[in-house]
């Protein structure tokens, strides 16, 4: 079977523009035209490549989910459903509100600002593109229909928030040692590039 061929290949100049884009980043994040030539001598930096680009193009779409809402006992449950590796057990469900019971079926989206951004500019930009911060059963909703995405990324849901002495956490799915992890991360905080914000279209 013959390899498919990529339009970029027949033009030079947007192939140009293409590694252009990507050495300056190198270059700005303290590498060198050594590190750049690996991306053509080793097949593994160029597959991790290739899945970040897929992942990147996959996160931008909206994820359709439907689910039921019974009472507490739904979190418990979700939890457990989700098949988390580890850090779970921490939480209760109790202490995060269900507001409503019932089927509910729901439009999420990844944030990604691919910056550092603290919590409040997070919650500012979320608010100034008309959509509204995942709560923790969306989180686990989507952890559970989604499975694979927390292992490239570390994704938060800043709609629910449990107020300790000298902070607040919210709840974050994430990666540990290649584990799936359902965690607590403090909330007051700046938040680097591998984050992205669960957020909820209105309806």
């Amino acid at each position: 079977m013959s390899r498919p061929k990529s339009q970029f290949l027949s033009s030079l100049g947007v192939l140009f523009e293409l590694f252009k884009a990507v050495t300056d980043r190198v270059l700005e994040k303290g590498g060198s035209d050594e590190d750049i030539a690996r991306i053509g001598k080793d097949p593994e930096l160029a597959e991790g490549i290739a899945k970040m680009i897929l992942a990147s193009c996959a996160e931008t779409k909206p994820y359709k989910i439907a689910f039921i809402v019974e009472s507490s006992r739904t979190l418990k449950k979700m939890i457990v459903d989700g098949r988390y590796d580890g850090g779970s057990s921490g939480i209760i469900a109790e202490e995060f509100p269900i507001e409503a019971t019932g089927k509910q079926e729901v439009v999420l989206e990844l944030l990604h600002f691919n910056r550092r951004i603290s919590t409040e500019d997070a919650l500012i930009e979320i608010e100034r593109r008309g959509l509204e911060p995942a709560k923790f059963i969306h989180l686990l909703a989507f952890g559970k229909h989604h499975p694979e995405l927390q292992l490239q990324f570390s994704i938060v849901a800043l709609g629910s928030v449990l107020p300790p002495l000298g902070g607040f956490r919210v709840p974050c799915l994430n990666a540990c040692s290649g584990r799936r992890c359902l965690i607590l991360e403090w909330g007051d905080c700046v938040w680097d590039e591998n984050y992205r914000f669960l957020v909820v279209h209105k309806s």
